[in-house]
């Protein structure tokens, strides 16, 4: 029940989720668990984001290491209450970004709380997305080769994409 869930408020700045310049990424990431299955499905609701600037981000993160410029999977929601599945799939390599759907239920929902769903079955990953927990996006699927080894770490993850500004963001 959403009453019951862990609540993360955390402070970042930085440039970017997804940056391959170690330290500088200026990300913040806490790791809920190190991971081992193959198949796996992380749900967090974002409940509040402070918008520092248009492309700030919070959500929950899948990555092959501790480091920032690691194979990666990042479910993401901007402070306009745009939904974004970002990935690498190599150490250093370029990141990638696709628009998940909105639900079409309910109509004109506010930019936050989202709910976002990230599910990993082997090598698909499938991101949805929730303005009310109950109805649910289509969703976005991709296929990744990553090579994660026999473990990877999952957490929340937050950046307010500018340096000079910490954003704050709350996670559920």
């Amino acid at each position: 029940a959403p009453g019951d869930a862990a609540r993360l408020t955390a402070f970042a700045a930085g440039q970017e989720l997804g940056s391959t310049t170690g330290a500088d990424s200026g990300e913040r990431v806490t790791t809920a668990m190190d991971a081992s299955q193959t198949n796996l499905t992380v749900v967090a609701r974002v409940t509040a984001l402070e918008q520092t600037n248009s492309l700030a981000k919070a959500g929950v993160l899948m990555r092959a290491s501790r480091e920032a410029n690691s194979p990666m999977v990042l479910l993401a929601v901007l402070p306009s209450g745009q939904v974004q599945l970002r990935s690498r799939t190599s150490v250093g390599g370029a990141t990638t970004s696709v628009a998940v759907p909105l639900p079409l239920l309910p109509a004109n929902p506010p930019a936050l709380p989202r709910w976002v769903k990230l599910t990993r079955a082997g090598t698909t990953f499938t991101a949805t997305t929730s303005v009310d927990g109950e109805h649910w996006s289509a969703g976005v699927a991709r296929t990744l080769d990553i090579a994660w080894g026999t473990e990877y770490h999952v957490g929340a993850a937050v950046t307010s994409r500018d340096n000079a500004k910490y954003t704050r963001a709350q996670i559920e």
